[in-house]
């Protein structure tokens, strides 16, 4: 295994300076969700220049794509399908304020390193790097992705993500959000408000159901809503208001338990007001569950190859659209150091530091160490049945 890690080693290495370049392109480009049209080709012609097979646009999304590799017949030959999952959008408005930019060319870098420690080999297998657009949109590219399929074809996912430390996550959580829309009756306030029915009324019933049914919610449920529209004449009966509520917990199954009280719940508060009501769902993004066989190996990998800023587990985090993929197949994200501040994600320090060495390091860091954890998952029966069996338990949880 040392000498597989000393080749892994020196095939990123003599790729950095591409794949450095690529990252660093891709920032200059900040282009927001479902606009990475540049992105995406910088990205599909550096792999086609080294004989992957792509195809843009892919699953349903025009900015996605999926580049693959196959050796000895592949999956169909009986080997395993590894995929390598990257980001490229950037906030709009700010740039690459969460590190996107070097998570393609890290995974394109591990790619070409588990590609060329096992072509000399006799073991089929295959690899495919999946572009995956707009993360930071609130449906999520992946969710869109895994609708059509997207995912199917391969057997694990790896995906790396920037950050202050070196670790994993701790599940995300599912996040469900809808529209809700009150429709009443004006009428002069003054004069005569008995013939109005107040729109904004209804909201402040929805409003006081949702925090007293917030009470009986299972730990690690957040509840939020925002007005949108409530009224723009106070001497008159509004009658129309909108409400964006957000629900989220760590399990979809109890959060859509929840999602249907927060349906009954605006539909009692139409009924109260005399009002009619009209829900639309907005995002539906399920939460990621870890892979504790696949996230230790990634870890022990980490370790091997002497990362930097090696921690726990993250806590806190939030919700993402990895969690399409994590309930499809075994999964994980390696968190990787690429800023040498403690200043949070979104911020503008992020995206000052995204071209500087320790953002490049980053780059190398995930590629080694998600390559040499795909050899394994690849070569060793007994490290994959570890990650399988894990994922076939939360899938029985869930």
């Amino acid at each position: 295994m040392e000498e597989i890690q000393k080749q892994i080693a020196n095939i990123v290495s003599e790729l950095m300076p591409q794949l450095c370049a690529l990252s660093d392109e891709i920032f200059d480009y900040a282009e927001p969700g479902y606009e990475e049209y540049r992105s995406s080709a910088a990205l599909t012609k550096w792999l086609r220049a080294h004989d992957f097979e792509v195809t843009i646009p892919y699953a349903g999304l025009d900015t996605a794509f999926c580049a693959v590799y196959r050796h000895k017949g592949g999956r169909a030959a009986g080997g395993r399908a590894v995929g390598f999952l990257g980001e490229y959008d950037a906030l709009r408005g700010q740039g690459h304020g969460c590190a996107h930019h070097m998570q393609t060319p890290a995974m394109i870098g591990a790619a070409m390193a588990l590609r060329g420690v096992l072509e000399s080999s006799d073991q089929p297998f295959e690899i495919h790097v999946i572009g995956t657009p707009s993360e930071e949109s609130l449906d999520g590219g992946k969710n869109e992705m895994a609708a059509h399929g997207g995912f199917d074809h391969i057997d694990v996912a790896f995906m790396v993500h920037g950050s202050t430390l070196t670790q994993l996550e701790t599940p995300s959580l599912a996040l469900i959000e809808m529209d809700v829309e009150f429709h009443g009756k004006t009428a002069h306030a003054g004069i005569a408000p008995y013939a109005g029915r107040s729109a904004v009324d209804a909201v402040t019933m929805l409003q006081t159901g949702l925090g007293l049914m917030r009470n009986h919610l299972k730990d690690s449920s957040r509840v939020s809503n925002i007005v949108l529209a409530g009224g723009t004449a106070v001497n008159s009966v509004p009658d129309f208001a909108k409400v964006k509520v957000e629900i989220r917990h760590s399990s979809m199954a109890y959060l859509e338990s929840v999602e249907q009280w927060t349906r009954e719940i605006a539909q009692a508060a139409a009924m109260a007001t005399q009002t009619q009501v009209q829900i639309t769902p907005v995002a539906h993004i399920y939460n990621t569950t870890i892979n504790d066989a696949m996230g230790a190996l990634l870890m022990e990998c980490a370790e091997k190859f002497a990362c930097d800023g090696i921690a726990p587990p993250r806590k806190d985090c939030g919700s993402t659209d990895f969690g399409a993929v994590t309930h499809r197949l075994p999964s994980c994200c390696l968190r990787v150091k690429t800023i040498e501040t403690d200043d949070p994600p979104h911020t503008d320090a992020w995206v000052k530091t995204g071209k500087e060495a320790r953002a490049h390091q980053g780059i190398y860091d995930g590629a080694v160490c998600c390559a040499l954890a795909a050899f394994r998952l690849v070569t060793d029966e007994a490290a994959w049945q570890d990650v399988y069996q894990c994922f076939l338990a939360h899938q029985k949880e869930n």
